[in-house]
């Protein structure tokens, strides 16, 4: 199917599904890891026309038949910059026909009248899953993974918008989530499998604009690829979030923790996670799995949304539902 690259906003509240009303599924079981790199089926992909394609508000910023940009959680891929350009960076196809033409990482500029804007590929072949962030006010900053240096960063150059980008070669292998703080550094989450069913999700920094970053260092062992990151607009502090799984055995079983640096530099990985969820020491029967997001707002107030299920005794999962807990800067509020 193919799929324009679109921005969706949406402000959730609270979302409620009864259980009850949903049918059993398969008991649960443990999978491997996706990597992104499993074969496609071999199905056409349409239609083959982009002109019977419905016609909707706004800008078409590129197309791709890639509905599966990110691995667990979604992240960030469009941005506005300080002076109100606009940044996009998505996961396409290059070639045709599609199976099997291979993926790579595009991005799309737009100026702030949206009278100007640059397009094109940043990515080499099977590249895949990038992340956005702004830095120095009006420069995107962009990582993605490719085949030849693992984790890739690239920055616009200045003046942005002209289409060209210096690259740069974090540590880590898979899956970077991306966050510029306020003093322009640059914080990259990063996953490093361990064995197929399991990965270590890692932090490192970059404080020269991506030229020298700090040891790769290990947030801990998950078995789903939900990590995400934040930095505050107002103050240094930067959270990081994911799901971490309380029961080894599963990848289904897992809370949502947070660990915040207040001075972006400082960590505690090892005493400093918050659980938000706790499920495994309270009565009901919800699980996080992999899908979450987390934001810092102007008054320094951490926000984090998920997605939880409902899983029986018997391993079955009956339902969905979505939630928000909200965090100032020295105390949880459920």
């Amino acid at each position: 199917m193919r799929t324009l690259v679109t921005v969706i906003f949406a402000g959730f509240a609270f979302v409620f599904v009864d259980a009850a009303e949903l049918s059993k599924t398969m008991p649960i079981q443990d999978y491997k890891i996706t990597t992104g790199l499993e074969p496609l089926p071999k199905s056409q992909a349409y239609p083959y026309n982009r002109d019977l394609i419905t016609d909707s508000p706004g800008i078409e910023l590129g197309w791709t038949y890639l509905d599966y940009q990110s691995n667990g959680s979604t992240g960030n891929r469009a941005a506005v910059c300080d002076d109100g350009s606009r940044y996009f960076c998505w996961m396409g196809i290059l070639g045709w026909p599609y199976p099997p033409a291979p993926r790579g990482v595009f991005y799309y500029w737009l100026s702030p009248d949206g009278s100007e804007y640059n397009a094109g590929q940043i990515g080499s072949q099977g590249s895949a899953h990038p992340q956005l962030d702004i830095i120095y006010g009006d420069q995107g900053a962009i990582a993605f993974t490719q085949p030849e240096t693992w984790v890739t960063l690239v920055i616009d150059s200045n003046p942005p918008g002209m289409g060209f980008f210096d690259y740069y070669d974090p540590p880590g292998q898979y899956w970077p989530h991306i966050a510029v703080d306020r003093n322009d550094n640059v914080h990259l989450l990063t996953y490093q499998f361990t064995d197929q069913y399991s990965l270590d999700l890692a932090y490192t920094r970059s404080t020269d604009s991506g030229n020298t970053w700090t040891e790769l260092e290990t947030i801990d062992s998950v078995m789903v690829i939900g990590g995400v990151i934040d930095a505050s607009p107002v103050s240094d502090r930067v959270v990081i979030a994911y799901p971490k799984a309380s029961d080894t055995t599963t990848q289904w079983w897992n809370d949502i923790v947070y660990v915040v640096s207040e001075d972006g530099i400082t960590w505690d990985f090892e005493n400093g996670q918050v659980n938000v969820t706790d499920y495994a020491n309270d009565d009901d029967s919800l699980w996080a799995y992999t899908d979450l997001d987390v934001i810092i707002d102007y008054e320094d107030n951490i926000h984090i949304i998920w997605n939880a299920q409902w899983v029986t005794d018997e391993g079955f999962i009956t339902g969905h539902s979505c939630f928000i807990t909200m965090s100032r800067p020295n105390r949880l509020i459920p």
